[in-house]
This record gives C-alpha cells, sequence and structure tokens, in this order.
C-alpha cells in the first residue's frame, strides 16, 4: 500500500519484485548484480553509491530527475527533483507509508532509528543475530597477534599475559555469538500422549484455494523423537490492547521463530483477534509436534503476510513460498485450519519435500483387522515399486467430521483442497493430512481413517 492507500501487487522473483501493479499502472524493474531501473511510462535509471544506495535517478537522456541525502543511518536528509525512489539504503526496498526498508532474509530496518527490526535468516549460521562467522572473533585476533609479535626478537614476561588475555576476549565472544537464542517457555505444557480418536478440539478452515510454491531448500532437520504435549482447547478470541498484541506476537517470534511482516505486499495491519488465532494455532501445531515446531523448521525465521481477498467471492486461502513466508488472504473469517494447512506445506519445505515424497512415490493400505489392503492415499501403485500411474487421491474418507465449525463461526471443510478442486496431488494431499491430524478429526475406528493417522504420526516420529 503506498502513501495515498493504493494497494500494489507485486509479481516476486524471490526478494525482488519484478511488476507491480498500483491504481491501474504496472512498473517494471530491471536489475543486473543489483537494481539498474524501473519503467512505468518512462526508464529511470538509479545511480547507487559504494553501499547501494540509490543517489540520483536518470532518465534515458542522461538527466537527473531526482536525488536525496541520508544521514549515516540511511534515514532521508532531503531529496530534489521529482519522483520517488523504489530502493532506499544499503539497496532495500523502500515502503513509502512506514518508511522501513526491506534488505532481503526477512529482514527489515528502521532508518529513523538505525536499526534492524528482524534478525537476519542465514541458513547455516550458528546464530542468526550474527552476520559474520563467529570463527573469525578467534582467528583474527590470533592473525593480529602472529604479526606483532613475529617481528620481536625479544620477549618479556608480559607477552604471554597479553596473548592470553586476547584469546579469552576472543573465545568469549565467539561463544556468545554461536549461543543459540533463548526459547520463551510455553506456558501450561506438560508432557502427555496426544488423544487419537478424539473429537477435533480446533477449528478448520475450509479453504477455497490452496497452492505452495516449489523449491529448493537448504536446511533439513530430523524427524520428532518426543511425544506431543497437552493439545489446548481453543475458541474465538476477543480484541485486546495494542500492548497484549505486542506480546502476542513476542511469544510467537521468540517460540516459534514467526514474525508478522509484509512491507513488500501492501498487506493489511494484523488484527488483533487475528494475532491470537494465530498464536492458538501455532501453540497447537508445536504441541503436537512434542515442542519442536522451531526446531523441525530449521530455527529459521519465517514471515506471516495478511492481506485482503481482493476476488469479491468472500474466500479465504494462503500461499506458502519455498523463501519461508506464508500469504494469508482473508476477508473476515481467519479459520484455523487454514494455518494447521500452511504450516504443513511450511513443514514440508523444511524438512526437504519429505513427506510429499513419500505420498508420490508410494501408496498407502489400510491394516485394520479383516480390512487388509484398501488403498488409502498416496499413489495408488499396481505392485511394489511401480508406481507410474497418475496420482489417485480419494476424497472425504477416515474423517470424524468432513465438515468442521470453527469457533469463530466459520463452516469449514475438513479437506480445504480436495482432489475434486484442484488438490489431486502430494502436496495439497500432505496439507490436508497434517492439517486434520493437528485438529484430532482422524477416526481412528475407521480403517482408512486408522491408516491415515498412523501414517502422518509415522511420519513425524518415525526414523
Amino acid at each position: 500500500m503506498d502513501a495515498a492507500g493504493v494497494i500494489a501487487s507485486y509479481v516476486l522473483d524471490g526478494d525482488r519484485p519484478l511488476t507491480a501493479d498500483s491504481g491501474g499502472n504496472t512498473t517494471f524493474y530491471l536489475y543486473g548484480l543489483g537494481a539498474i531501473g524501473e519503467k512505468t511510462t518512462d526508464w529511470s535509471i538509479s545511480l547507487p553509491d559504494g553501499t547501494n544506495t540509490p543517489r540520483q535517478l536518470a532518465n534515458l537522456q542522461g538527466e537527473i530527475t531526482i536525488s536525496a541525502r541520508y544521514t549515516p543511518w540511511g534515514d532521508t536528509l532531503d531529496t530534489y527533483g521529482t519522483g520517488n525512489f523504489s530502493y532506499g539504503y544499503l539497496g532495500g526496498l523502500l515502503d513509502a507509508v512506514t518508511g522501513l526498508l526491506y534488505v532481503g532474509n526477512g529482514q527489515y530496518y528502521d532508518p529513523a532509528t538505525g536499526r534492524f527490526l528482524t534478525r537476519d535468516m542465514y541458513p547455516n549460521s550458528p546464530n542468526p543475530y550474527v552476520p559474520w562467522n563467529p570463527l573469525g572473533t578467534i582467528l583474527g585476533p590470533l592473525a593480529v597477534v602472529s604479526m606483532l609479535y613475529g617481528r620481536r626478537k625479544t620477549r618479556t614476561k608480559w607477552d604471554a599475559v597479553i596473548v592470553i588475555v586476547l584469546l579469552g576476549v576472543s573465545a568469549g565472544v565467539g561463544l556468545v555469538a554461536c549461543a543459540p537464542p533463548p526459547v520463551t517457555p510455553m506456558p501450561g505444557s506438560q508432557p502427555t500422549e496426544a488423544p487419537s480418536n478424539s473429537s477435533p478440539t480446533t477449528p478448520s478452515p475450509a479453504l477455497q484455494s490452496v497452492s505452495t510454491e516449489p523449491g529448493t531448500v537448504v536446511s533439513i532437520v530430523p524427524s520428532v523423537t518426543s511425544s506431543p504435549t497437552e493439545i489446548p482447547e481453543l475458541g474465538c478470541p476477543a480484541p485486546v490492547s495494542s500492548a497484549q498484541d505486542e506480546e502476542y506476537k513476542r511469544l510467537i517470534e521468540d517460540n516459534f521463530g514467526i514474525i508478522f511482516g509484509g512491507i513488500l505486499y501492501g498487506t493489511q495491519e494484523w488484527p488483533s483477534v487475528h494475532i491470537q488465532i494465530v498464536y492458538g494455532a501455532l501453540t497447537r501445531v508445536n504441541n503436537m509436534l512434542g515442542g519442536n515446531l522451531r526446531a523441525m523448521l530449521g530455527n529459521r525465521l519465517t514471515v506471516f503476510h495478511h492481506l485482503k481477498n481482493e476476488l469479491g467471492d468472500g474466500k479465504y486461502y494462503g500461499y506458502t513460498r519455498s523463501t519461508g513466508s506464508i500469504e494469508f488472504y482473508v476477508v473476515n473469517t481467519f479459520p484455523y485450519h487454514l494455518i494447521y494447512h500452511e504450516m504443513g506445506h511450511l513443514l514440508n519445505n523444511a524438512q526437504g519435500q519429505k513427506y510429499t515424497y513419500s505420498l508420490d512415490h508410494k501408496a498407502v493400505y489400510t491394516d485394520y483387522p479383516n480390512q487388509e489392503g484398501r488403498f488409502a492415499m498416496g499413489r495408488d501403485c499396481p505392485a511394489i515399486g511401480e508406481c507410474n500411474n497418475l496420482y489417485s487421491r480419494i476424497d472425504g474418507q477416515g474423517f470424524i467430521n468432513t465438515n468442521l465449525h470453527d469457533p469463530c463461526g466459520a463452516s469449514v471443510d475438513a479437506e480445504l483442497h480436495p482432489a475434486s478442486e484442484g488438490g489431486n496431488n502430494a502436496g495439497e494431499e500432505w496439507g490436508d493430512l497434517f492439517a486434520n491430524y493437528v485438529a484430532g478429526n482422524f477416526n481412528v475406528v475407521d480403517p482408512i481413517g486408522r491408516a491415515k493417522h498412523d501414517w502422518v504420526k509415522d511420519q513425524l516420529y518415525g526414523s
């Protein structure tokens, strides 16, 4: 959304916008090693300094159309000329409403305070707060000491003391940098086995259109090894104060590694009720995973975006990106089950497509007494190792309720994206399986329900 309240829709390549549609106008972006220029009606060429901060924009005739000066921390001092900068300090994408900069990797920067609002997402970094390799804090001082003392011909008793002090300081800094961030303990979670055949205590939204973008995932972490913890009862929350909203956001980031963002997409402010729904849904998912949600996501930050469905159909849906974010398109209703479904996609991405690969390369059959051998899910194979036929998902089997009631009033389907609505693939079947496992909606007395429940549990808790 721009300063006039006009919503912009972006086509992205990773963190970089390729096009932006706003108010009936389309802007195209051109890149090399960095941003080169952009075109709405005419081309504007970016002229950055050594920090990749655009200082001027020029037209194709070489005339400067706008220039700017910045403080040392990137806040704008003044501008001259006409037009607007799409990129600001350090080449970050500029949001005209908030003045924040998105610099990639899920990181937002406030030039007014000179601080990053979120941690960087380095998948191989020991600590996401540290943008360098902590090993350098040890090797760097040692290299300096060796250069200085290597040229000296005489030694004193203080030389050894200086070396020991430098080593101690370097090791201390390195250990602090490598330490994982503290996790706020979840209130009221006690170890206990989750009921396998209970009615769903959690609402489940009927997703009208859910899709997941495939992509390569760097971090793969082990499956859950501990038992599920207590599963909370969920209701429809009431709005709370802004201070309480911020506390919920802090708990969500500390416990699950999920932040509320979205300046790239012109998103809405998160309503208080929806923040609480996210907290309740993630708490349930985390407890069903034995408190291991953040670890199974690779301890990487995930950004939740809140967008309004502009299609006018009154529906809600989600989109999970391989870059580590989820977009929730809603009007008023924001069902818990929608979050479960998208978290299934996110978890599958973080685990290197482990769950969808298994579904897409085998068939799962019932082993219920006197009901053995009925196809339950996956790719129906004519024989073991011969899963070459089309995906063969069967809708509407094995659930306690095929239509669920969300505490906030929505009536939703157990399968948010069934085969009959374009979900005849391993990705959407896994999303629905995970959502119903979290909701406790598998009918384990039914052979197919038992097969689905046991398969999901084995995938999450098995080797």
